[in-house]
This record gives structure tokens, sequence and C-alpha cells, in this order.
């Protein structure tokens, strides 16, 4: 089974700690700057595209004070948005399935968030 592809948002706020989990559990390729994704985005429009036909996993650390109204817009481009706190993570939004789940950062893997939204990416 291939790894699926995704772009995932979360707090800006997490030690290099938790960075490193995460990039060992999600199977990361890169982790940016939610600056450095609109900059990306701004070139190339299709960048999400290009994410997802490459297989390509992507974390990117939001920015806790972008404007809320644009903040909203580049949401849309995420496949799942998390937010970590006290070693929990919790499933605020989420494309093709039901947002709201709980998990313990020790026993996260990327096929149990993407299991909500379907592990399918078009």
């Amino acid at each position: 089974m291939s790894i699926p592809s995704a772009i995932i948002f979360i707090n800006d706020d997490l030690d290099d700690l938790i960075v490193d989990i995460l990039k060992t559990q999600l199977f990361l390729d890169e982790i940016i700057s939610e600056k450095e994704f609109i900059n990306r985005i701004t070139i190339n429009p299709n960048y999400p595209q290009i994410i997802h036909s490459i297989n390509s996993r992507i974390l990117v650390l939001e920015n806790k004070y972008l404007d809320e109204v644009y903040k909203n817009n580049i949401r849309k481009l995420a496949d799942v948005v998390l937010f970590i706190k006290s070693g929990l993570i919790y499933i605020l939004e989420d494309k093709k399935g039901p947002p709201k789940s709980t998990f313990s950062i020790n026993n996260l893997n990327l096929y149990q968030i993407l299991k909500y939204s379907n592990g399918v990416h078009n």
C-alpha cells in the first residue's frame, strides 16, 4: 500500500520534539510555514494539485495571527486541519470526513488521520 498524499495544517506553537514526532509518524516530506505555503500558492496556484500528483505529504504550520477571513480561504486547500495541545491531536476540519476526532500523539499515524477523509485525494 502506498502512502497517501496530504496537505496538513497544524498550529505553529509546537516545540521541536513534537514536530519531529509528527515528521516521523506522518511520513512528512516537508514542514513549511503558512507564509511559505501562501508564497508557493501565489507563484503557482496549482501547488496543491502538484503535491498530490507527486504523492507528497506536507505539514503547514499555521500562523495564529493571520487574518481569519484569509486563513479560512487558505485552509480550504488543506486535506486536514489539526490542533495539538497537551499531547492530544484534534481534527478541526476535514475535507472529506467528519471533524472533531481526537487522538493521542503517541499513537498517531497518517492512515488514522486520513481514514476520516477517506484516505483518497484526487
